[in-house]
């Protein structure tokens, strides 16, 4: 039997790999798209004159009650802090992922679930927007990272092979 030879060897057909990813990801973004069109066109359709309601005045914004002499300030604070947090929640709970462009980070989403064996039909437009959340949040951490690595290790030249090699130590 033939020994494989580790060092030579040689990736299959590397150019045909990006090629389906890039088609997939292709796929993906047109059928995204498609969903996203959709969804907006049935609200952009104007209501007729007789059945539109009424006009309702904005809402005032709330004034914040006065300070009960019951209520200590540190109740005071937290009662606050959570109708701050409660305000933020609902900020967040509206906020619909929106399909941006076809770029690094639409791709790299589409590899990652391709290479989990997702079907083009099965991905969302949450699943690729989280992703892209998580790159760019990996990216930020990585920054960091070699920032606080060449801050410790001074100005050595440091390959961004050697840094993955590093990361990946790291991450293991």
């Amino acid at each position: 039997m033939a020994e494989f030879d580790w060092f030579q060897r040689q990736p299959a057909a590397p150019e045909a790999e990006a090629e389906d990813a890039l088609a997939w990801a292709k796929q993906a973004y047109a059928r995204l798209k498609a969903q996203q069109q959709g969804e907006v066109a049935p609200e952009a359709e104007p209501v007729p004159a007789a059945a539109q309601p009424e006009q309702t005045p904005p809402p005032q914004p709330e004034q914040t009650p006065p300070p009960q002499p019951g209520l200590s300030l540190l109740e005071q604070a937290a009662a606050q802090r959570q109708e701050r947090l409660a305000s933020l929640v609902a900020a967040e709970a509206e906020a619909e992922p929106q399909l941006g462009q076809l770029d690094q980070e639409f791709l790299w989403s589409a590899e990652v679930l391709a290479a989990q064996g997702r079907r083009v039909e099965q991905v969302s437009m949450e699943e690729i927007d989280w992703l892209s959340r998580l790159r760019r949040g990996m990216e930020k951490t990585r920054q960091g990272f070699v920032t606080q690595l060449l801050d410790k290790l001074g100005s050595d030249p440091l390959s961004l092979e050697s840094l993955d090699a590093i990361e990946t130590l790291l991450l293991k």
